[in-house]
């Protein structure tokens, strides 16, 4: 007897809701970085004040 393969075989439903999570925070993360990265790069310090400069 020759068995048919089943082909439209269901997908596992956890393995489904790990690829939505897993896009999820990949979206999320890269959310995150493109709103948090300033545009300009005057706004990220080049060089620490000297140590006389800060106090304490």
């Amino acid at each position: 007897m020759i068995y048919r393969k089943r082909l439209h075989r269901r997908p596992d439903p956890l393995i489904v809701l790990m690829f939505f999570v897993v896009v999820g925070l990949c979206a999320t993360i890269s959310y995150q970085l493109i709103a948090c990265v300033p545009v300009d790069p005057g706004e990220v310090a080049a060089q620490s004040p000297e140590a006389g400069s800060i106090g304490g």
